[in-house]
């Protein structure tokens, strides 16, 4: 009996074990879904990835076909992440209910409504916001130019005016203007990278995650007032949610000048210049028997032929650039890490070697401490080497652009005339030769070093307040630059031939050995900086959402040298609330302080604005071709002490100058000392009022647009006021004396579509901006001509050209013009006031710089895993004066090309005026014969890229593998030749502007 119940125990606990075990086996069943995964448009995904996430870390990876379908097999509750080129990975999870599954992908890049407004230190979602901005992501800036941050945001905005100074290496720096010119002074917009002031030229592009231009008040008030003229809001990659994923890239290529070079060589040179002296009434200076020897090269000791540019600057130069990213996550951690080297070879041809080596290091980190509390901290070291020849590039693109061909021979052999000592030509009229300044004057390096840290942290208050959030941040950045080189001098004569015999050797240079290693500049510069916020966001029933922020940041900056430390604090509160999903209000109040004035250390500034969201309205939410609609408008007072240069202004400061001599025989001597500046007490904030009135959306699923009016108001600029005092002597004194208006609109237009297995986007955006100055430190003349007030800023004032003289009779019957000698062939002016005298009274605004249409273009094609991009911008509505040495050519400086149409009496029709060696007074003023239409179009990026997929040869090991070739500053359209319209001096008082060509090939595993 005891046995039968034994056998009874055993027999349910066996019944029990079994269900148990059926039921965590009915748990694991696999199960089999069928998936099909298509794009927002409907359209099947080929070779989508689907993963199935299996313990200890494996997976089991699945494929799509060409009509997106594949099918998948998995436990109840397994993890599936779903991913395909371009697009956004998805994350779903198995259900064994569940047999069959749609699956849509998202673009990376955020459509319209989605994403966040983040920049600013406001987290927003941008369809609850009036702020305006505009985001660029990684895979635009990638496409462009790989060197330099500022030069890949060339054409990603229609906004942003960004136009090279130069390509030199390591001083690779731009102009950029954000809105149009608001001030008289500096409009360069601020950079924040990470929540931080700093540097665009410290960062590498493939750091870069997003690049968000702020633009009106709402969008930057609250960053302070280094914000007033727009601000670039850079966020650097971070973590992803993935186990681990490694890209390694490399990329090389070739660069060289965008312009050709036209100077004359030195028979043609000789023959004009004769010409010229001839119209001065001087006799000629090369005789039959010297153009005959620059004709024939008979002795090119002698009759030097040079074009220095061909003998010292490079067809082409390499250019490399490596990078490898680290990205991963754990549950409580995300990490990136980044390593990049850059290399770019100088276009320097001899001499000491010349270019840029650059390395860096980015580790981005956020780890959750706890439920309540994320640590986050990025850290960046980058240092760069700078090698180059004592001559810098202005000073050696100064003597290329001047130098005559004919000018000097370059070497001057021992023993060439008795016994001379080896060494090079110069001439009666410079001591320099220029290949021995570059070979033989010694060598200068460079290196900066550049290390940025953040650390922060953000607190989850939610237990004590539901929907509060605080977070704090800080900040220490360094940069330290030494120069040190070493210095020599060389032999230089001058020959002095009688016919062709040579008489002399007349030395004006004595050569000296390489001086002892030193050091020839340190900068340092030191930043600390800290922000927190406190955040409050909650949702009150289903009308009504209310967004509060309370923040305060500060800024320090020492710079070695300077006795000014500036310290800049901002304090501040903002709000949002909404109603129904359809109405907006935000303001906000901030408090800026700086310690560079004298009696008012801070100044209140303020926004406001609503928004109207109508596609959320009942007479359109139904409408299928209204996706998203909205109307916003923002107001506000923002202030700046950024064109200040330091509380010094209000201070009076002496400097020492000159000798004053005292004793029996005047032989002792001492410093005199005189005012050079002058206090100006009361000096107060520059101010800008701003309006933007906008409206944006998205129709028919594929067209999203923008567009917005703003008008600006600055005030009280700072501008020196020159006085006459003591002894005649002028000292300057700074007065808010500026007031400049601008207006304009800007706009958007971005369509995205797909044709069966095609996937193509066209993007146009623009702006047109006026803007012109009230008031300033201008004189105020009664001639409507002359006086500046409600002009445009960048206006070029001149004289009014009416062609050139064709007879003396004509000029004895025109108004009378005072300078210098006129002949036929000068230009002709016209008597702005009638008086019968060309004089200053009769200048007049003959143009304006600055453009007052800019317009972006840009097309993405792909098809299966080909893509090709095409990024063009251009600028319309703009003159140049043409005014360097390129084309002013007079007295005894080179001849370009220009110079072929010249006037003379055979020529009267002629594109240029008559040639002149000392009566050039009146050709080369300011004048409209030298304004040129600047206008111009370029192709600014072309890449074409294949992706291969090698997921399934390679089983999961590598992910993607990226071929491509890229171009960058292909081909510029203008009316300007043999210059670059964006910067005629680049070439020829510095370096030129680069075309540049790219293969590469990214890997990921």
């Amino acid at each position: 009996m005891k046995m039968k119940q034994s056998n009874k125990i055993y027999t349910l606990l066996l019944v029990i074990t079994l269900m148990f075990t059926s039921t965590i086996y009915a748990q694991k069943t696999y199960v089999e879904v069928e998936c099909i995964v298509v794009d927002e448009f409907d359209q099947p995904i080929n070779g989508a990835i689907l993963s199935v996430q299996l313990d200890e870390g494996q997976e089991d990876v699945f494929y799509t076909n060409t009509s997106g379908n594949v099918t998948i097999l998995g436990n109840e509750g397994d993890e599936v992440i779903v991913t395909a080129h371009l697009k956004k990975a998805q994350h779903i999870t198995l259900k064994h209910s569940q047999s069959t599954l749609k699956i849509i992908l998202k673009d990376q890049q955020d459509r319209y409504e989605d994403g966040y407004y983040s920049g600013g230190y406001k987290l927003q979602e941008r369809t609850k916001s009036v702020a305006f901005s505009n985001v660029v992501k990684q895979d635009k800036l990638n496409k462009g130019y790989p060197l330099n941050s500022a030069t890949s945001l060339m054409g990603t905005d229609g906004s942003v005016l960004i136009e090279q100074l130069t390509s030199n290496p390591g001083w690779d720096l731009s102009n950029m203007t954000l809105r149009g010119l608001n001030t008289s002074g500096n409009n360069t917009p601020a950079v924040y990278i990470d929540g931080f002031e700093r540097s665009i030229y410290q960062i590498n592009v493939d750091e870069i995650e997003s690049v968000e231009f702020l633009k009106d008040i709402s969008a930057k008030i609250l960053v302070g007032p280094a914000a007033i003229n727009g601000v670039l809001w850079i966020t650097t990659k971070t973590g992803q949610a993935v186990k681990r994923k490694i890209d390694v890239s490399y990329e090389q290529g070739i660069q060289m000048p965008n312009i050709k070079y036209n100077y004359l060589d030195s028979y043609e040179y000789a023959t004009l210049y004769n010409e010229a002296r001839s119209n001065d009434g001087l006799s000629q200076l090369y005789t039959p028997f010297h153009l005959e020897g620059y004709r024939n090269n008979t002795n090119a000791f002698q009759f030097p032929n040079h074009e220095y540019t061909d003998i010292l600057l490079k067809d082409q130069t390499t250019v490399r650039n490596a990078n490898v990213s680290l990205t991963g996550a754990t549950a409580k951690t995300k990490y990136m890490v980044i390593f990049g080297y850059q290399q770019q070879e100088g276009m320097v041809s001899a001499g000491p070697a010349n270019g840029l080596d650059r390395l860096n290091i980015r580790a981005n980190l956020s780890a959750k401490m706890n439920e309540f509390i994320t640590l986050k901290a990025n850290i960046n070291a980058r240092t760069e080497y700078i090698q180059s020849s004592t001559l810098t590039g202005r000073s050696l693109f100064n003597m290329l652009s001047t130098h005559r061909p004919n000018e000097y021979t370059l070497f001057v052999p021992q023993n060439t005339h008795y016994n001379n000592s080896e060494g090079f030509g110069v001439s009666r009229y410079t001591n320099s030769n220029v290949y021995a300044e570059v070979n033989e004057r010694g060598f200068l390096k460079e290196q900066r070093i550049v290390g940025q840290t953040t650390v922060g942290l953000d607190f989850d208050l939610g237990n004590v307040v539901k929907g509060l959030s605080a977070d704090l941040n800080a900040g220490i950045d360094t940069y330290n630059s030494v120069t040190y080189g070493q210095k020599a001098n060389y032999n230089a004569f001058v020959p002095i031939y009688r016919a062709d015999t040579l008489l002399a050797l007349n030395q004006r240079r004595q050569k000296t050995e390489l001086s002892s290693q030193s050091k020839e500049s340190d900068d340092v510069v030191r930043d600390y900086a800290a922000y927190g916020r406190l955040k409050y966001r909650k949702s009150f029933g289903e009308d009504h959402q209310v967004l509060a922020q309370g923040m305060f940041s500060y800024l320090r900056q020492e710079i070695k040298g300077s006795n000014q430390i500036t310290d800049n604090t901002t304090a501040s509160i903002f709000g949002n609330y909404i109603f129904k999903n359809r109405y907006l209000f935000e303001g906000a109040l901030a408090n800026y302080g700086s310690n560079r004035f004298d009696h008012q250390s801070s100044q209140l500034n303020y926004s406001a604005g609503l928004g109207w969201v109508i596609s959320n309205e009942n007479f359109l939410i139904n409408q299928p071709w209204i996706n998203y609609l909205k109307l916003k408008s923002s107001y506000g007072l923002i202030s700046t002490d950024r064109s200040i240069a330091s509380s010094q202004w209000h201070q009076n400061v002496w400097t020492q100058s000159g000798n004053v001599y005292f004793g029996s025989n005047n032989n002792t001597a001492y410093k005199g000392t005189i005012l050079s500046q002058a206090g100006t007490t009361g000096l107060t904030w520059e101010k800008q009022k701003e309006l933007n009135v906008g409206i944006e959306g998205r129709l028919f699923h594929h067209l999203g647009f923008s567009l917005h009016y703003f008008d600006n108001h600055r005030y009280d600029i700072p501008e020196p006021i020159n006085n006459t005092v003591i002894n005649g002597q002028e000292y300057a004194q700074y007065v808010n004396y500026g007031e400049v208006k601008n207006h304009g609109v800007e706009w958007q237009f971005v369509y995205k579509n797909n044709y069966r297995l095609f996937d193509y986007e066209w993007g146009v955006s623009g702006m047109y901006s006026q803007s012109k100055l009230i008031d300033g430190n201008v004189i105020r003349y009664q001639e409507d001509g002359l006086n500046r007030i409600g002009k445009p800023i960048n206006g070029i004032y001149g004289y009014q050209a009416n062609g050139l003289f064709q007879s003396e009779q004509e000029i004895a019957n025109s108004p009378s013009q005072n300078f210098g000698v006129i002949r036929p062939g000068d230009i002709k002016f016209v008597d702005q006031n009638g008086d019968g005298i060309i004089n200053r009274s009769d200048r007049t605004l003959i143009g304006d710089s600055y453009p007052d249409v800019i317009l972006n273009t840009h097309i993405k094609l792909n098809y299966k895993n080909f893509e090709f991009y095409t990024q063009l911008s251009g600028v319309f509505g703009r003159e140049i004066l043409l005014d360097n040495t390129y084309f002013w050519n007079y007295g005894e400086g080179k001849y370009s090309g220009v110079v072929r149409d010249r006037w003379t009496e055979s020529n009267p029709n002629a594109t240029y005026p008559r040639l002149t060696t000392k009566e050039y007074q009146n050709n080369f003023q300011n004048n409209s014969y030298w304004i040129e239409d600047g206008s111009y179009v370029r192709i600014d990026n072309v890449q074409i890229a294949y992706y291969w997929p090698l997921e399934k040869m390679t089983k999961n090991t590598f992910k993607t593998m990226k071929l491509y070739a890229r171009g960058h500053n292909l081909f510029t359209w203008s009316k300007i030749k043999d210059v670059d319209p964006s910067n005629i001096n680049a070439g020829y008082s510095n370096f030129p502007l680069l075309t540049t060509y790219m293969l590469g090939v990214q890997l990921t595993i």
